[in-house]
């Protein structure tokens, strides 16, 4: 073995965290524009979890670079309201090959957060 060391876990968040606000800033055009997909209080719905979702990422990349102890709690209900946002939008007649990589980021994120390696990264 050459002595490499694992990757430094608040770059690996913080990666997972850009990756995600990317996503939401693509995904915007769609969620909060007029794509006549679905009936009008579940695109209603869906908008005003987007808007909330977007501002938990943000929260959530700022307490991970700081390290902050409820950054932890943050990065879970961000990865499962991603996953909700992506179920309304499939409910809504989305397709679902357009939020299949917006989930899976979103599982991901999960099972990292779970491990107790990471929560101990955030225990003050």
């Amino acid at each position: 073995m050459t002595g490499v060391s694992p990757p430094n876990p608040r770059l690996a968040l913080g990666l997972l965290a850009l990756i995600m606000a990317l996503q939401g800033f693509f995904a915007s055009a769609t969620i909060l524009g007029d794509d006549g997909v679905g009936d009008e209080t579940v695109r209603l719905l869906t908008r005003l979890a987007f808007v909330v979702y977007v501002g938990l990422i943000a929260a959530f990349a700022f307490g991970v670079w700081r390290r902050l102890d409820w950054a932890w709690a943050v990065g879970l209900v961000v990865a499962g309201l991603g996953l909700v946002i992506a179920g309304l939008q499939i409910a809504a007649g989305g397709p679902i090959d357009r939020y299949a990589l917006g989930m899976v980021i979103d599982a991901a994120l999960i099972y990292y957060l779970s491990k107790a390696s990471t929560r101990a990264l955030f225990d003050a």
